[in-house]
């Protein structure tokens, strides 16, 4: 996630539907680095791939709550107020086989 920090801004998907990819662990502060003022990031795979996320649900910083059905991703919001952002306001949108949830 380190190199797409770096490079860009302002997007509202990550697609990693081509090969393997392992985004690592993603922050509150990394998702309002990377979006728009609506503060929603989605990400996307194929599910056929070894794609990865990890989100450490332990920390405190993220929420789940899960797609209304199969087909829906997972949201995954703040639970307290981060950086002026009211909680539940920065928004994580995958798909729950793409995540490593610790």
């Amino acid at each position: 996630i380190s190199n797409i920090l770096s490079n860009v801004t302002n997007i509202e998907e990550i697609n990693l539907s081509a090969g393997d990819q392992n985004l690592g662990s993603i922050s509150l502060s990394q998702v309002i680095s990377l979006t728009d003022v609506n503060n929603t990031l989605r990400i996307t795979a194929d599910g056929a791939d070894n794609d990865n996320v990890t989100l450490d649900l332990t920390s405190g910083e993220w929420q789940k709550t899960a797609g209304a059905t199969a087909a829906d991703p997972d949201t995954y919001s703040n639970v307290n107020v981060h950086d002026g952002h009211a909680a539940g306001t920065i928004k994580l949108l995958i798909d729950e086989n793409d995540v490593h949830e610790i």
